[in-house]
């Protein structure tokens, strides 16, 4: 008796131990979760594709907001799509971006102050930085501008 329990106890920890390895293996990786935090979205920015998402952490991680067009106040928006990791979820997005993607085939300014004013930062089209400059933590605005603006 003794000897079919222990078989028994080997043969769970046996079938454990496959199921823990079928769930690791099906486990999504960190870029399958969100596309890499991928800028995704849908709308229409009036210059071609999407928009652009702004993230709470740097290298586009963490939580992320995205918008297909211009906003002059980002006082009324919240990091509102779960990234990976999920930090800043819920938080609103005025100066608490630290990276952005401009997943457009327009140019994204983003302002340091409200309605498209003070120092800024421009993306160009399908381009991103891991980690704003001026607007570090300091975003109030953001604005889509046609490609010839860029510079």
């Amino acid at each position: 008796m003794k000897t079919a329990k222990v078989r028994l106890a080997a043969f769970g920890l046996a079938v454990a131990g496959t199921l823990s390895a079928a769930v690791v293996m099906a486990s999504p990786s960190y870029a399958e979760t969100i596309g890499a935090n991928s800028c995704e979205g849908t709308g229409f920015n009036g210059y071609g594709e999407v928009g652009g998402c702004l993230f709470y952490n740097s290298n586009n991680d963490g939580a992320y907001f995205f918008f297909d067009k211009n906003i002059p106040d980002l006082v009324d928006y919240t990091f509102n799509h779960q990234g990976v990791p999920p930090a800043g979820l819920g938080q609103g997005v005025k100066n608490n971006a630290a990276s952005a993607y401009n997943n457009s085939d327009a140019c994204m300014e983003i302002f340091f102050n409200s309605n498209y004013k003070g120092a800024s930062e421009i993306l160009p089209p399908h381009t991103g930085t891991n980690k704003l400059g001026v607007t570090y933590n300091n975003d109030a605005s953001v604005e889509f501008i046609a490609p010839i603006y860029c510079e």
